[in-house]
């Protein structure tokens, strides 16, 4: 895969052969230059846009995402197809062994459902996706992985995150990094089988067993991820599944 450099936020020469990929030194959001690559210059998916900076970097209900040089930020494109919420499971899986592939012990890499990628029990990798329709469904799975940011930008989080960095005092090439992620989702997507894809995501899931709280008010213990990573949660008696939401553990 080969990764095309831009300074300004405008639309560059596709490269690669499988995924075309697109990388600019700064941009607002790698999620909404994407959603303009699909829905205005009509290029087709799969493909990934790249920024080495953000300045409009966004988590799930519109936070904010640090986005400081540093990071990867990224996003990847692709048909949707009929497992929309699969996404969030084949990104955490792409982004544990990309940073299993880093020489980070696999024991210290842990996922939070549904999708936030933990290094010591801090995250280290935010995981968005959303979907847009021109002609076809297609799903946007922004990524941002904090590799080389510093402990002085993770500053206002720094109770909650950690940088791979911080974590092992290693740095690592961006652009390496950024591939890596893109080779996984490929082969996860297209030659991978999804039931050991779901026993992999399983096998980092710190979630199940824990006591939560979820956004949508659903109080009661995980017990287990469907065969799509909906989240299996057992209350009074009963078990309901969540597709999606914010999950709060009870200490």
């Amino acid at each position: 895969m080969h990764l095309r450099r831009s300074k300004a936020t405008q639309i560059t020469v596709k490269q690669g052969t499988q995924v075309p990929c697109f990388y600019f030194y700064f941009t607002a959001s790698t999620n909404y230059l994407a959603k303009a690559f699909v829905t205005e210059n009509n290029l087709t998916a799969p493909l990934v846009v790249v920024a080495k900076e953000q300045s409009q970097g966004r988590g799930r209900y519109d936070r904010t995402f640090l986005s400081p040089k540093g990071g990867v930020y990224m996003t990847y494109v692709a048909p949707a197809g009929e497992d929309f919420l699969c996404w969030s499971l084949y990104a955490s899986v792409a982004v544990t062994r990309a940073l299993s592939r880093l020489g980070v012990d696999k024991d210290r890499i842990s996922v939070k459902w549904p999708n936030d990628v933990n290094l010591d029990g801090k995250k280290v990798c935010g995981i968005l996706p959303e979907s847009i329709v021109k002609g076809d469904r297609f799903v946007l799975l922004g990524i941002g992985v904090n590799l080389n940011t510093k402990s002085k930008c993770l500053a206002p989080v720094k109770d909650v995150a950690t940088s791979v960095y911080e974590a092992t005092g290693k740095r690592h090439s961006i652009m390496k990094v950024a591939s890596s992620i893109v080779k996984e989702l490929y082969s996860l997507t297209n030659s991978e089988d999804k039931g050991t894809i779901l026993a992999e995501y399983k096998s980092c899931l710190e979630t199940i067993g824990k006591s939560v709280n979820i956004a949508d008010g659903t109080s009661g213990v995980a017990v287990d991820v469907t065969c799509d990573g909906a989240l299996i949660v057992e209350c009074d008696g009963q078990t309901k599944e969540i597709s999606w939401g914010e999950v709060c553990y009870v200490k």
